[in-house]
């Protein structure tokens, strides 16, 4: 991210309350790039692609200033090492603001479940799991002050791990 020379923001319109925090914090990594924050729904793959050749719509944010991408993001590495259920992870998600493990901007990884493995992506106020046919076992958090020690103690598993 630090650079490109666009940055296309996905669920602007699903999450509109988001974007104004988002694009501040990528401003402050990347300070040259145009940020699109028009919904992708309203927009077509040529226009896209031509962002970097012609002027700036109304809707695409030219910031200024420069920062590494580690003044402003965490990251933390969770290996779960457990087996979990889709709702399991739904509750321990749902968990993450009550648990003060800091501001999660996006999770993304692979973990065991109970006949598989399962793929899960998320970002505020939404949670995607499904199967996946990559093993795996460990989930990223992106975002700000996050609590290492609450996301490892959060999303351990809760049954046995077993070899498949």
């Amino acid at each position: 991210m630090a650079h490109a020379d666009v940055v296309l923001f996905s669920r602007t319109a699903e999450h509109p309350r988001h974007v104004q925090t988002t694009t501040a914090l990528v401003r402050a990594v990347n300070g040259g790039a145009a940020l699109l924050t028009q919904p992708w729904q309203k927009i077509s793959a040529a226009e896209i692609l031509r962002w970097g050749a012609v002027p700036a719509p109304d809707d695409v944010v030219c910031p200024a200033g420069s920062h590494d991408a580690r003044d402003v993001f965490d990251t933390v590495t969770v290996r779960t090492g457990g087996v979990f259920t889709p709702a399991q992870l739904r509750a321990r998600f749902a968990q993450l603001s009550r648990q003060d493990a800091g501001e999660v901007l996006r999770a993304k990884g692979i973990v065991r479940g109970e006949r598989g493995y399962l793929s899960v992506q998320a970002v505020p106020g939404e949670l995607n799991v499904k199967k996946s046919d990559v093993p795996g076992g460990v989930l990223v958090f992106v975002g700000r002050r996050l609590d290492a020690r609450r996301l490892n103690g959060l999303f351990r598993g809760v049954l046995p791990a077993r070899r498949w």
